[in-house]
């Protein structure tokens, strides 16, 4: 029996958990090995135990601040786990962070999160700009709000907009007010996101190699949200999640 029918043989099926059983048996070097074979996928990477958990959840719930863990848990993130997966209640790593109180947790969690965003971006980008293309002008208003037939004046007190929505050649800008909600209060402004492309696009030096802008029409600001954080920022946004209410 060759090795590749030893591995092919390890990883048939998804009722072994092979990666949970190394995880929570603390068997980092085993797990090392196990990666090194180069016979894992996206599905074992992300299967899912009884209770729903990721092999990155399981690491996640176990962390506790312990440093064997967090470094687990930043080379699961570098081998292609997915960070956006929850448990079977709906949690996800970012949830179980902020449950711990662990800011090195959510440090980690946040900037893999974050660039695989970007990354996923950037991947999507030519595709996304041919197809609208291909797909005539248009402008488009949108109003959505939650309503419900058994709880009076929910309207009223859930979050709604209004989206106003221009398309013109492979460019867009969306229009909107809703930037946040607690204790049942909208948080507005006047709020636009452009998308562009940008090899078309020279009017403004500074913004040519930038395809999405952020624009803060009440205060007059641009932003690009796929800009890197400086440490400052990161702490802010850091401490705004700790502080969030799970839900």
């Amino acid at each position: 029996m060759t090795m590749r029918d030893v591995s092919n043989q390890m990883f048939n099926g998804c009722q072994n958990f092979i990666l949970h059983r190394m995880i929570f048996q603390k068997k980092f070097a085993e797990l090392l090995k196990v990666f090194k074979t180069g016979f894992l996928d996206a599905e074992h990477l992300n299967e899912k135990d009884h209770f729903g958990n990721t092999p990155l959840l399981l690491a996640a719930k176990l962390s506790a601040n312990e440093e064997e863990y967090l470094k687990c848990i930043n080379f699961l993130f570098k081998h292609g786990c997915d960070g956006k997966m929850r448990d079977g209640n709906g949690w996800s790593i970012l949830d179980e962070a902020i449950v711990q109180a662990n800011s090195r947790l959510l440090g980690i969690s946040f900037g893999w999160l974050n660039i695989h965003k970007k990354e996923k971006i950037r991947r999507n980008k030519v595709r996304v700009i041919e197809r609208l293309k291909k797909i005539p002008d248009f402008y488009l208003e949108l109003h959505w709000e939650c309503q419900s037939s058994w709880i009076p004046f929910l309207s009223k007190m859930a979050p709604s907009d209004n989206f106003q929505i221009w398309k013109v050649g492979s460019n867009i800008r969306l229009d909107f007010s809703l930037v946040g909600f607690k204790n049942l209060k909208n948080k507005r402004r006047r709020m636009s996101i452009l998308f562009r492309n940008a090899a078309e696009d020279e009017t403004d030096e500074r913004y040519k190699d930038i395809d999405i802008i952020m624009v803060n029409r009440d205060r007059k600001i641009l932003s690009n949200p796929l800009e890197d954080l400086d440490d400052d920022e990161k702490l802010a946004v850091l401490t705004d999640i700790m502080n969030a209410d799970p839900v």
